[in-house]
């Protein structure tokens, strides 16, 4: 009986690092749910799952699958390397499919390990309220201008199409402006024309989101109807590739990296900082449109992970450009150079007096014991004393930055037998992920006119075209 007992617990150890390696996929992910909430037939409803590989080895996606055929999942990145941002989307059938849609979609990976992550999506698809077309998709804006495009809303509802009327117009988004007119009213059929302009002093970034179109549907669950928006603004200057990998570095070395700013007309690149004074670059004084800048990093023999930022000020905006950059540095003997003055700092080219702080760093820790082998994320890409932003340029959320790559460490894997080994490491909290990751939209949208022949139709009841402010979304509804 003893002999037993002690079996019974040795199969329970064994399988506790089974259950513990399983949480490493799951905790890549910054969410693992998402509620579409109400839609239109016909919209355009997708989304992305996104998550970061913070660990020491590659990712590698086996599969997915989908438990509903209204959902279809897919990706675009097989293999995620350490600091890369992969993500799953899935996008609704809403032109097939209508009533209650839930769905579980199923990540299989296949290494490091071997795990199943769930996702799910839940979401009701109106029958008698369509859009088109599917998705309010402003393109590609340059910073600085307004866009109109304009969309239709229909109702065909059996009993209620003499009464049901659009009432309000809402978004979390605060530029927006919205204006709407109907333009017809027949017997089971009502058609709404809708103009969403996109304001001019937008900040710079991609739009993926939803407006709420609010009826008076008598149905207190079918007054909000949401229909998806789609653009990206661009900046009158960009960098790439944002964050700035410079992966492992030995003692003794360094490593050159490629930055590339481009903007919209010539520009000059007046000063440059940076939170580490083992960064360098080399800068032009030429104006032009791309500027290409050799970036490099010493390892002076202080080991330890790297975050910081550097810092462009350009002549064609006020506001900085800033990237966030991450390395390894390798223990070894410490080879610093004494400390010189402000006026002959190394790896300023131009000018120095950009007030920059010391990067943020911590020290170095002991090789994991148990793979995946996780890597600190970075606490915080911008130095405490970062350049002072203009107090008239408004605050805009900084989306987390697709990851690029930092060399991968790879070890032998444990044997099964031991158990302690095999038990991975609770991960810590990932960075924050950016979603200027996702690809750029090539369509570039003026306006989306409907059919002048419904418009046509309009009767005597027509309501004139009244404009309604988007307000802020309601909590609750």
């Amino acid at each position: 009986m003893r002999t037993k007992t002690y079996l019974a617990a040795l199969l329970i150890v064994m399988a506790l690092p089974v259950l513990a390696s399983a949480n490493w996929a799951s905790d890549m992910f910054k969410d693992t749910s998402h509620d579409f909430k109400t839609v239109a037939r016909g919209a355009d409803t997708r989304f992305s799952f996104v998550f970061v590989n913070k660990y020491q080895e590659d990712v590698v996606i086996e599969s997915v699958q989908s438990t509903c055929r209204c959902t279809q999942p897919s990706f675009q990145k097989r293999v995620i390397k350490t600091w890369e941002t992969g993500q799953i989307d899935i996008q609704l059938d809403t032109r097939n499919f209508y009533g209650r849609k839930d769905a579980t979609v199923t990540v299989r990976f296949s290494k490091p390990f071997y795990a199943e992550v769930q996702l799910h999506s839940f979401c009701f698809i109106r029958s008698d309220v369509y859009i088109e077309p599917g998705i309010v998709a402003f393109g590609t804006v340059q910073q600085g201008q307004a866009r109109k495009v304009r969309f239709r809303v229909n109702y065909a509802g059996r009993t209620n199409w003499h009464n049901w009327r659009i009432q309000d117009i809402q978004s979390e988004y605060p530029f927006y402006k919205a204006t709407l007119a109907e333009v017809q009213r027949d017997y089971n059929y009502v058609s709404y024309d809708i103009t969403l302009t996109l304001k001019e002093n937008a900040p710079e970034g991609y739009l993926n989101d939803f407006i709420d179109i609010i009826s008076n549907d008598p149905n207190p669950s079918n007054q909000h109807c949401q229909v998806p928006v789609s653009g990206y603004i661009i900046p009158a200057v960009s960098v790439k590739p944002s964050p700035l990998s410079f992966g492992m570095i030995k003692a003794g070395q360094s490593v050159t990296k490629t930055v590339v700013l481009s903007g919209q007309s010539p520009f000059k690149i007046t000063e440059f900082g940076r939170s580490d004074d083992r960064v360098s670059a080399t800068i032009s004084d030429a104006q032009k449109t791309v500027h290409v800048i050799p970036v490099t990093i010493a390892n002076s023999g202080k080991g330890g992970k790297v975050n910081g930022v550097l810092a462009f000020r350009v002549s064609s905006q006020s506001k900085e450009v800033k990237l966030p950059f991450f390395a390894e540095m390798e223990q070894g003997a410490d080879v610093t150079p004494p400390k010189e003055s402000s006026e002959n700092t190394p790896g300023v080219q131009k000018s120095d007096d950009v007030p920059v702080a010391p990067a943020q760093t911590t020290p170095e820790s002991k090789p994991a014991q148990t793979p995946p082998k996780e890597l600190t994320p970075a606490e915080e890409y911008f130095p405490a004393n970062p350049i002072t932003e203009p107090e008239d340029v408004p605050a805009v959320s900084e989306q987390a930055p697709a990851q690029n790559t930092a060399p991968a460490q790879q070890e032998t894997t444990p044997a099964a037998s031991e158990t302690k080994e095999a038990q991975p490491k609770v991960p810590a909290e990932p960075a924050a992920v950016d979603d200027s990751a996702a690809p750029p939209i090539e369509e570039d949208v003026d306006e989306v006119v409907a059919p002048e022949e419904n418009a046509n139709n309009a009767n005597d009841n027509s309501v004139p075209a009244k404009e309604v402010e988007v307000p802020p979304a309601l909590d609750n509804y």
